[in-house]
């Protein structure tokens, strides 16, 4: 699933919607529109959406370490991708990293 479908699945869901503009969804009755079980991607669109909003909180990185040339290492909490200890996300895999 693309970010774009996942916020089109998602946005099928929000209050006030009379029809379902998310493909794999089924009517039942008139206003009412529930997953398809088989085929609905809403779980993992808010999987997705989970995800983004994870990596949005502040994360401390992992304990800092020496290198082999004698600099010292720093870890991405989430990750484990090395930090240079100036960045606000994790280049890698876009956490925020929370310094203090």
């Amino acid at each position: 699933m693309t970010t774009d479908e996942a916020v089109y699945c998602m946005r099928s869901y929000l209050p006030g919607r009379t029809i379902a503009t998310c493909k794999s969804c089924v009517y039942y009755g008139e206003n009412e529109v529930k997953p398809n079980v088989y085929t609905c991607r809403s779980s993992e669109a808010h999987k997705m959406a989970i995800d983004a909003l994870e990596k949005q909180v502040p994360m401390k990185p992992g304990h800092y370490e020496m290198g082999m040339d004698g600099k010292v290492v720093i870890p991405c909490g989430n990750c484990g991708s090395d930090l240079d200890g100036t960045e606000e996300y994790c280049k890698w895999c876009g956490q925020k990293i929370k310094w203090v």
